[in-house]
Parts: structure tokens; sequence; C-alpha cells
């Protein structure tokens, strides 16, 4: 239908972009994975799916030359990918959740809280959906410390938990940012879009995140 476009990269996005950009011979765009294409003849085709992408395999994403200009600035970074939730409003509903090595998240965070930025946003779309390895990084970061930033974090209410929150109230004022998804507490709704209810003791947690006001 439109025609001023030519490629559709349908998923994830870095192999098949990738792919896509270094063809020789643009007879070679069967072997794309994830690409929808226009054929000469008319019409399009899509190709297989590729696998999905290991995030430890990924490099850094910032160049020290983006390092040097983010005083002051917003960034974003994933340390992980997917959701074990089917929310029916959400792309990630349902996709495998994949990590990125421990190791590297750290070593990535220590670069990023020393170039002066304002404000990390992690776009891990269940940050504690590994319960365990959601305080480590938290404890990580509670040891790197520095006046003046601050850490965005998504977390699922349904994976919320004693340590974790114990972990969050050590926290100096305003080094953390939580975003809740709770959603809505009509039932009806949560329901129609896929979401379990909220247990007590996520209510419970939640008001003791909100009454001790670091967070």
């Amino acid at each position: 239908r439109y025609w001023e476009i030519d490629y559709i990269i349908e998923g994830e996005g870095e192999n098949s972009w990738l792919r896509l950009l270094t063809l020789e011979e643009e007879t070679a765009l069967a072997e794309v994975p994830n690409l929808w294409y226009r054929l000469p003849q008319g019409g399009a085709v899509s190709n297989p799916k590729g696998n999905f992408i290991d995030l430890s395999e990924l490099p850094f994403y910032y160049t020290d030359e983006d390092l040097t200009n983010l005083q002051n600035r917003i960034i974003y970074y994933e340390s992980s990918r997917g959701c074990p939730f089917g929310c029916k409003f959400c792309l990630s509903a349902k996709e495998p959740v994949r990590y990125r090595q421990l190791s590297l998240v750290k070593e990535d965070l220590l670069k990023l809280s020393q170039c002066g930025c304002k404000k990390i946003k992690f776009i891990d779309r269940t940050f504690n959906s590994n319960q365990k390895r959601a305080v480590e990084i938290l404890r990580y970061l509670l040891s790197i410390y520095r006046e003046g930033i601050c850490f965005h974090l998504e977390l699922e209410p349904l994976c919320l938990t004693e340590e974790l929150v114990d972990v969050l109230l050590t926290a100096p004022a305003g080094y953390f940012q939580a975003e809740i998804g709770v959603q809505s507490l009509f039932k009806p709704a949560l329901k129609a879009v896929g979401r379990r209810e909220l247990a007590p003791n996520a209510v419970d947690l939640i008001s003791r995140l909100i009454r001790a006001e670091n967070i």
C-alpha cells in the first residue's frame, strides 16, 4: 500500500539491520532474517525469523565520544530483554526473557555513572523478573553511588519481594526512581488485558516504598 517503504524489519533488528546494510547484491535479500521486502514483479515477501539475540554478545552501546557529551543528559540502558508476562497491550508480552551477563552490566553501568549524566533509565520491561539478579544490580549501584545521578527502574509488582524492597529502602533519597505497573484495580479491566490481581503482600510492599519517600 505504501510504495515509499522499501523494507520492514520485524522483531529484533541489530543483526538483521547490519546484514541488510552490508548486502552486496539486492538478490541476496532472502538471506536477511526478519526482513519484509518487495518483489520486482509486485507483492511482498517475509523472510524466516532469526534467532533471538544474545545480549552479552552486543557491544557496549555508547562510544567514548558519546560519553564525553552526556553530561546532564538522560541515558537509556538495557540489561535484559523480553518479559514473562502476557499483557495484551505490550509488544514484549511473552517474549523470552534474556539477560546480559552480570559482569558486563556492572562494567557498563560503572562507565555510564562516571560520565556526568543525570539519569540512567533501565528499559528492561521487568527489571525484577529475576529477583536475585535485580538485588545484585541494586547492591552494585549502591556501592558506586555518586550524588546527582538517578537510576530509573520498571518494577513488576507481582515480582516484588521483601529483600528487594529492603535494598531499595537503604538507598539515598532520589538515587532510585521506580515505575511500578499496577495498571488497574478493577477486576474486569485486569481480565481484559491479561493481568493478574495484586496480591496483598504486593500492596504492602508498594506502600512501604511510598511511605519511605526515598524512592
